[in-house]
């Protein structure tokens, strides 16, 4: 019986024999039949070596990709035939992301760089700015709002990076390898911050080649070669 059915949430996410090629010649199969099931409030990492397939799942997980065969449900939606508009507003109604490189406006302050995730959803600027804010005491930079990004160590852009995933309470924040460009000091303070968004409720998936970065998670996977072993 379907969990709806029985009156329980969905999985947050929940991948069953999920495929992912790339034509050739040769085919290449980055994604040779993944499961993967994500409760809210769960910690995943998913864990492998360069090239074994974890970001192709990531991109599958955050719809930024589509499967070449296999089931994928969104908060109990089946998402793998919608239409790219559909994807597009899942994207941005369930999902954060946070990338190893960033990706901010350098110019801007930190307080801007947040905000920009909420300036397309029609709500006030007073709105958007008393968010953008909220998301940065969240991550430890209430007193770094008005700092332009590139006076910022890796370690605070990384913060800002998460505070602008967090901004519009997704459902699930994605991961990939955020901790790649940091020395050790800033890692370990990265991956604290994780733990502790975590305990308050934030569900992660998180991806990483580092097998030390991998046992934070509630839930660990390992993939090699397009599947999980």
């Amino acid at each position: 019986m379907a969990d709806s059915q029985r009156g329980e949430e969905p999985p947050v996410l929940l991948a069953d024999n999920l495929r992912r090629s790339f034509p050739g010649p040769p085919v290449v199969e980055a994604l040779r039949g993944v499961d993967l099931r994500v409760e809210a409030g769960e910690l995943v990492t998913v864990q492998g070596p360069s090239g074994s397939g974890k970001s192709t799942l990531l991109q599958l997980l955050g719809l930024l990709d589509t499967p070449s065969a296999g089931s994928y449900r969104l908060a109990g939606r089946e998402v793998t035939s919608l239409t790219e508009r559909d994807r597009s507003w899942l994207r941005a109604s369930f999902i954060g992301f946070v990338f190893q490189a960033f990706h901010l406006l350098e110019s801007r302050s930190a307080e801007d760089n947040v905000a920009v995730g909420l300036m397309y959803r029609g709500a006030s600027a007073r709105t958007v700015r008393d968010q953008a804010r909220g998301a940065l005491s969240r991550v430890g930079m209430a007193e770094r709002g008005g700092q332009a990004v590139h006076t910022m160590s890796g370690g605070e852009r990384q913060r800002v990076a998460i505070a602008r995933a967090l901004v519009g309470q997704p459902r699930v924040l994605l991961c990939d390898e955020p901790t790649g460009n940091l020395d050790t000091t800033n890692s370990a303070a990265i991956l604290d911050l994780f733990s502790q968004l975590n305990a308050q409720g934030s569900t992660i998936v998180l991806i990483t080649h580092d097998p030390d970065v991998a046992l934070l998670g509630t839930q660990r996977r390992r993939v090699v070669d397009g599947v999980f072993v």
